[in-house]
């Protein structure tokens, strides 16, 4: 997507973009070279800082793979495949959690 420059040319691609009066978050689940996807410290470090950066607004988070059984077959063969107990930590413990509550 070069036209989407924050998005950046190479490597992890995550962004966090204000939509209103809500947050959404992006994710990078992507391996490259793999179907299955995973959350590596890189990325749930990223999560953790960037969802603490600003704990008022409503937040929404997005990634490509499945962090949970959907109960299609196809989609769990191919869903993420690690860093899906850290990322659940990292939401469980999120002040906009609380808000949304």
């Amino acid at each position: 997507f070069p036209e989407h420059g924050y998005l950046g040319a190479e490597g992890i691609v995550q962004y966090a973009i204000r939509i209103g009066d809500l947050r959404l978050v992006a994710l990078d689940s992507q391996k490259t070279g793999q179907t299955p996807g995973e959350l590596c410290d890189v990325r749930l470090d990223w999560l953790s800082s960037t969802l603490a950066e600003d704990q008022a607004t409503p937040t929404g988070v997005a990634l490509h793979h499945p962090p949970f059984s959907s109960t299609s077959t196809m989609m769990d063969a191919f869903g993420l495949h690690s860093g899906g107990p850290e990322l659940a930590a990292i939401l469980a413990s999120t002040h906009q959690r609380e808000a949304a509550e």
